[in-house]
């Protein structure tokens, strides 16, 4: 049983970002990410700032966050009314989010297109986790 909560704790982490780089690494990474706002790199995620970035654990069925990326390099998740805010990066065909206190995860996607889903592994637990890149976005509560 201890061992499942742990992996629920990992997996809500990835889910809402990312534990353990600290203040510090968040602030540069964050710096980083902002510094050259939409440049050529950024034209692979064009469907990601139309629409909204479903992700899922098959593992944790209940588990389900909206995600909003946005042209300077932050992102929104939404899950159960609740927003919490990061940065994004790019990384080969990876594109990389972090939020302050926790860990940075990269996954499989850049280049999709609205209407694709998609499956990845959460780099720290092996996880099975479930991508969709839908056309609603909803206002941010």
């Amino acid at each position: 049983m201890f061992n499942n909560i742990i992996q629920l704790v990992l997996a809500c982490s990835l889910i809402l970002g990312a534990v353990g780089a600290g203040p510090a690494a968040s602030a540069q990474s964050g710096a980083a990410a902002t510094a050259g706002s939409a440049g050529p790199d950024d034209a692979a995620m064009g469907d990601f700032f139309k629409g909204s970035l479903i992700v899922t654990l098959p593992a944790f069925k209940t588990y389900r966050v909206s995600r909003q990326f946005f042209a300077d390099h932050t992102f929104a998740d939404v899950e159960k009314r609740k927003i919490a805010r990061g940065t994004w990066t790019l990384e080969g065909d990876r594109i990389c989010t972090q939020r302050p206190t926790f860990q940075r995860y990269c996954n499989l996607g850049l280049g999709r297109k609205i209407g694709e889903s998609w499956q990845d592994k959460d780099p720290y637990t092996g996880n099975e986790v479930d991508f969709a890149l839908i056309a609603e976005r909803k206002p941010l509560p």
